[in-house]
């Protein structure tokens, strides 16, 4: 087994992260292509990231309406696996792994519809913030019930534990 592929061996099934909502869905456009003909890295990120706060939308962070509460990244890790194409379809699944009182730990999963496989993945650590004094917070209770709901809707997938930071020889 190589390097890559032991990198890789965490992943779960895509028909597995098919079953699971798609936070956007798309084809990539002719202006996203790089000058190594695929996809530039900022498209990855960016469409990663519009996904992770779809969720975050959805559990309840809407600045409108709770405009002192809010989330801030701590970390993140971007991992490339499969190359992804001009005229492809990909789509963005979340899923949570854990979560304290005020930090929540999850994965996106980009698939890349047309060649069914995973194409990246930006792993993420993320906390609760009161915006009025701009400190980490315990997650208000609706916001943890929601939390916990969706952990519960991704515990089908078995415990995903994702690698380090790959090492350079």
């Amino acid at each position: 087994m190589t390097s890559s592929d032991a990198r890789r061996e965490w992943l779960p099934p895509v028909a597995e992260l098919l079953s699971l909502p798609a936070e956007l869905k798309q084809a990539v456009p002719p202006e996203y292509e790089d000058l190594n003909g695929h996809m530039n890295i900022q498209h990855y990120f960016e469409l990663q990231s519009l996904a992770v706060w779809g969720v975050f939308r959805r559990i309840g962070y809407e600045h409108a309406q709770r405009p002192h509460e809010g989330a801030f990244t701590l970390e993140q890790h971007l991992r490339y696996h499969n190359e992804v194409l001009v005229g492809q379809e990909v789509s963005a699944h979340v899923v949570l792994l854990e979560r304290t009182d005020k930090v929540v730990r999850g994965v996106s999963f980009l698939v890349n519809r047309t060649t069914e496989q995973v194409a990246n993945t930006l792993e993420f650590v993320s906390a609760n913030v009161d915006l009025s004094v701009r400190r980490t917070s315990p997650f208000p209770e609706r916001i943890a019930d929601a939390l916990d709901a969706e952990l519960a809707r991704c515990a089908h997938l078995g415990g995903i534990t994702t690698p380090g930071p790959p090492r350079l020889r």
